[in-house]
């Protein structure tokens, strides 16, 4: 028996009323939240990129012949105050004999290089120009893993381009410079990035993009960024004293594992050997040896032969410190006059 006809309708009318916020609330909601997103995501973008230029550079070939021309490259850069200060990579235009920059609008302007430090692999310019530019500011604190950040650049020439993706993870070492506490993100990174800015969506400048992993790679989901603290003292430095000054001990370290450890009576667990000796360095004159155990430098334990690095370094040359040392089965403390740390040397 079927029901009277108004009955059904009634019935599949209220049914339809009833699922009405079941289908259109979440969907409306969902797509207003993914609109809000969006409309962050392009303020943040167009609010960044007037500071964000390619770096143009000029390497001279000393015997200059149709077979052997000058050599040019090109990578990106972002402008962090309004006079025209520019921090890019060290590997982009540490070492180039003419500079110039193009701002977004596409003009070129002439640009000098300030200083750079090889180590961290940053370079910084100056605009050769009085007009005042559009300018990002660097970021207090470190990105949390997950955020979302933009990477803008220039990558293989295509101007102005934005990529997004999170923070993968922090603290990442590759090997690829001598400092390393670098930003690891997904968002595509590829040649001529490097030396743009990586940035969250307040606008503000989180990392500087290092593309050299990649650069021999090519994109593959692994970008990296020297975080924005390292940056500001960097770029202090070289604004203060013309170059980054660091501590040096004149040691060469390596690791042990626990079981190493524990075989010459220390505890289980990682610690740092002395391998080598700088002779004559600030190491040898304080009485330390090849085979000394690194346990403490100024009360700070050290794991791994990084923190030895990382830790002398941030002492300014001339000053003492404590180091604390396992030798032949006994603890010893030793007082180090740091040295100044060399520059490096191109063949």
């Amino acid at each position: 028996m079927r029901p009277p006809k108004n009955a059904l309708s009634f019935a599949l009318g209220l049914a339809a009323a009833a699922s009405l916020p079941l289908l259109a609330s979440p969907k409306t909601d969902d797509a207003d939240l993914v609109r809000s997103f969006s409309r962050t995501v392009q303020r943040t973008a167009k609010a960044a990129s007037p500071a964000v230029v390619s770096v143009e550079v000029t390497f001279r070939n000393q015997r200059e012949t149709s077979r052997n021309p000058d050599r040019t490259g090109e990578g990106s850069g972002v402008i962090l105050s309004a006079d025209g200060l520019v921090v890019t990579n060290y590997h982009v235009a540490g070492r180039a004999d003419s500079i110039q920059v193009r701002l977004s609008d596409g003009r070129r302007l002439d640009a000098r290089l300030k200083g750079s430090d090889r180590e961290t692999d940053l370079a910084v310019l100056q605009i050769d120009s009085k007009e005042k530019f559009e300018h990002l500011e660097l970021r207090d604190d470190l990105p949390r893993i997950g955020e979302y950040v933009l990477a803008i650049g220039n990558p293989l020439g295509y101007d102005q381009t934005v990529t997004s993706g999170i923070i993968s993870a922090s603290g990442r070492r590759i090997g690829v410079a001598t400092y390393e506490n670098f930003l690891q993100t997904d968002a595509a990174i590829n040649p001529g990035n490097s030396g743009g800015p990586l940035v969250d969506l307040d606008g503000e400048v989180v990392g500087i993009i290092t593309a050299l992993e990649n650069l021999q790679r090519g994109s593959q989901g692994l970008g990296f960024a020297i975080p924005a603290d390292m940056v500001r003292d960097v770029v202090g430095e070289i604004l203060d004293k013309g170059s980054v000054v660091r501590g040096f001990m004149g040691v060469t370290v390596g690791d042990i594992t626990p079981a190493q450890s524990s075989r010459i009576g220390l505890d289980e667990s990682p610690h740092v050997v002395i391998r080598e000796i700088v002779d004559r360095g600030p190491a040898e004159l304080a009485g330390l040896r090849p085979g000394d155990v690194i346990l403490l430098i100024d009360g700070q334990r050290v794991d791994e032969s990084y923190d030895v690095l990382e830790t002398v370094a941030e002492v300014d040359p001339g000053e003492t410190v404590s180091v604390r040392l396992w030798r032949d089965g006994h603890r010893l403390d030793v007082d180090v006059h740091v040295g100044k740390r060399p520059e490096l040397r191109f063949r």
